[in-house]
């Protein structure tokens, strides 16, 4: 792994979400030196102030791998408005995505 993160590297990195919680410093670090935050103030975060790395959402909370619970007051960009975790909605999805995934009109 070197500066830059690419795709391939971090799909390739093997670490599943439990495992987040033990390699987010590495993760923060590299969030920290190749992610442009919109949302923040970029020079607050430092190696002893780290980014957050999210890691599970459940309603309308996320939560990092530290176990801090954040309001995502967002909707992950209107994206999430019924909220995180609904089996419902992903069963649905999953359904609909079986029979055809997506088709430009």
């Amino acid at each position: 792994m070197g500066d830059q993160v690419t795709i391939n590297e971090t799909i390739s990195d093997g670490i599943a979400v439990d495992d987040l919680r033990h390699a987010s410093h590495a993760y923060s670090e590299r969030a920290r030196r190749n992610l442009w935050l919109q949302m923040s103030r970029m020079g607050s975060y430092s190696e002893t102030n780290e980014v957050p790395i999210m890691v599970r959402g459940e309603g309308t909370w996320v939560y990092d791998a530290n176990g801090t619970k954040y309001f995502d007051g967002l909707s992950g960009l209107f994206t999430n408005a019924l909220g995180h975790g609904r089996t419902d909605i992903a069963a649905a999805a999953a359904e609909q995505m079986s029979e055809m995934a997506f088709f430009p009109l």
